[in-house]
């Protein structure tokens, strides 16, 4: 599947629906709360609140009133070839960074991210409901393993993939895209001495941004994020858990952001003519 790379540009992302094999999402999705239950001492990350894992041996997946957490994050334990679990997905990265060959690894895993329907607000409960004017602020707005380079000059994550496990309607808990934000933040590593680790030059950047995005979509969806495009979490309203994954693709050498240097890919010459 071609990747629109017009739309890639003008908003640093692109959605293949029902591109990740229907079998392996539900057996990863459903197996997420039991290893939560029997595994957690091995296999969970983190959650909020923070918690031990004997503190989830009372979880029962069929009972959410059993589901005390906002969040749980899964190590990953098993993964799968996205030649064979998500073709279309590989061939839109690889036609992105320049062929398939660049790419450091090509699988993805059982990393997953539970958000639990949030307790003590309101619950949304009609299909086309949204968040009514519900957007984090600016300070929950973040770039995903941004690395040491404060510059152009560096960067070996090429794209960031948002891999839908569960359905998300509108106000369930999926992640809030600032999608006018990559070229501000190419701008902003262009001039140098740049900070996405902390707090700050994300803030800035967000509140210039006006094309706030709201994932939503159906399970097995994946979209194709730029790595420089800067999101933010929400709360689940709904009723119903959100399991999603989002691993960052890297290539094996270095890419090439920086105005003047040998584009390789379209991924390079997008990020290249935000700079100008």
């Amino acid at each position: 599947m071609a990747v629109d790379l017009e739309q890639f540009a003008q908003r640093g992302f692109v959605t293949i629906p029902a591109a990740v094999d229907p079998d392996l999402v539900t057996a990863w999705r459903d197996g997420a709360l039991i290893r939560l239950r029997d595994r957690a001492s091995e296999e969970l990350k983190d959650s909020v609140p923070r918690s031990e894992p004997r503190d989830f041996a009372t979880l029962d997946p069929a009972r959410p009133r059993t589901w005390k957490w906002k969040r749980a994050t899964l190590r990953g334990t098993a993964s799968a070839p996205l030649a064979k679990a998500a073709p279309a997905v590989l061939d839109g990265v690889a036609q992105l960074v320049g062929g398939v060959g660049r790419l450091r690894h090509q699988s993805i895993s059982n990393y997953l991210i539970m958000s639990f329907p949030a307790r003590g607000v309101r619950r949304l409960v009609a299909t086309g409901e949204a968040l009514g004017g519900r957007t984090p602020g600016p300070g929950s707005y973040h770039l995903d393993d941004p690395g040491p380079s404060m510059g152009l000059e560096g960067w070996r994550n090429a794209v960031l993939l948002v891999v839908l496990f569960s359905d998300i309607a509108p106000g369930g808990g999926g992640p809030i895209l600032a999608c006018d934000s990559p070229a501000r933040v190419a701008r902003r590593l262009a001039l140098g001495g740049a900070d996405f680790v902390g707090d700050d030059d994300c803030s800035a950047i967000v509140r210039e941004c006006t094309d706030l995005h709201e994932v939503t979509g159906q399970a097995g969806d994946v979209m194709i994020l730029h790595p420089f495009l800067l999101h933010s979490p929400t709360t689940n309203r709904r009723r119903r858990l959100r399991v999603l994954a989002n691993p960052m693709l890297q290539v094996s050498d270095t890419l090439s952001f920086a105005p003047g240097s040998a584009a390789r890919s379209p991924l390079e010459r997008i990020t290249q003519s935000w700079v100008g």
